[in-house]
């Protein structure tokens, strides 16, 4: 006798136990299988979920225009946001039935009828939730309906963290959300291009995009001459239309251990997130070690934004090269 069965299974090995009755119900036999489900979870978790927006502290005694954007970084996957749950922050429980599409941002709101007020209708705006967000910087925590953890960090409104977006118009934006980065880090943290963010979407512009209004030229010309690149431009702020005095500045603290790198970074670049790299002969790189974010401050009256971001590199060892790195 042939039969079939149909089972639901979860993404990866599922331990299943199978019992045969015979017509009066009795058990006449078992067996134990295992199967292994490539599918891909709808389940949000911390690579496919993240807090891409934070608007913590608007200008003012008024906190009612506060808001927090939820994005979904998997490439193909509609996440079920059933149950999910902020539980820490601020408190709100997705309701049975939501679901976020790939690419697809939601975003939640202290009071929907003053965020409209300040941003206009029509944003992807899926509820209000209770409390508000610290002004000096909370923990913030997102679970599923088990307690399963998907995102939980800290931010906070003194340096190494944005200082711009503590009161000054700015939202805090997560820089490289596609690479799901550890939000609990300063550095995976900028203030928004333009005062007041950009709830329920992107505030990059894209690199080709930005090149183009330029006549396509190649990435490694300099045609102002400037000894900048038009891709240093684009992520230093400057045109390759106008000669400018950009790129890191250093200095050595007297006690000869390390040096300090103020690296100006256009606040709208998309995939900027900065590291060093280090060479003891300009041919071999390696990422260097114990880099510190010490600021990341929005320079005074910059358009396009540009922020200003100090480090701390540890010297060590024989004579070093160093270089700046943009992207993941």
């Amino acid at each position: 006798m042939d039969w079939e069965v149909s089972v639901p299974l979860t993404p990866g090995a599922n331990r299943l136990t199978l019992e045969a009755v015979n017509f009066t119900g009795e058990v006449v036999g078992t067996d134990t299988i295992t199967v292994t489900s490539t599918a891909p979870s709808n389940v949000p978790a911390t690579d496919t979920l993240v807090v891409s927006e934070v608007y913590y502290n608007p200008p003012g005694n008024d906190e009612s225009t506060e808001y927090l954007e939820l994005l979904n970084v998997s490439p193909a996957v509609t996440l079920d946001l059933t149950g999910l749950s902020f539980v820490n922050g601020i408190a709100f429980t997705f309701p049975s039935g939501s679901q976020l599409a790939p690419g697809e941002r939601v975003l939640l709101v202290s009071n929907q009828t003053a965020f409209e007020a300040a941003f206009g209708s029509g944003h992807p705006v899926v509820g209000s939730y209770s409390g508000n967000l610290a002004n000096d910087g909370e923990t913030i925590a997102l679970s599923l309906a088990d307690g399963t953890p998907v995102q939980s960090f800290r931010f906070n409104d003194n340096a190494p963290w944005p200082t711009g977006s503590d009161g000054d118009g700015y939202s805090l934006v997560l820089v490289d959300p596609v690479a799901a980065p550890d939000h609990s880090l300063p550095e995976s943290w900028r203030a928004s291009a333009v005062e007041g963010g950009s709830p329920g979407q992107g505030d990059t512009v894209d690199y080709a995009g930005w090149k183009a209004g330029f006549g396509n030229p190649d990435d490694l010309a300099d045609p102002d001459g400037d000894q900048l690149r038009v891709i240093d431009e684009y992520f230093y702020g400057g045109s390759p239309a106008l000669p400018e005095v950009l790129g890191p500045a250093y200095e050595f603290p007297p006690d000869g251990l390390t040096m300090l790198a103020s690296v100006p970074r256009r606040a709208a670049a998309e995939g900027a997130a900065i590291s060093f790299e280090t060479s003891t002969d300009l041919r071999n790189w390696s990422v260097a070690a114990d880099v510190t974010l010490l600021s990341n401050q929005r320079l005074p009256g910059s358009s396009p934004g540009i922020d200003l971001l100090t480090f701390e590199v540890p010297l060590s060892g024989p004579p070093q090269f160093f270089r700046v790195i943009f992207g993941p």
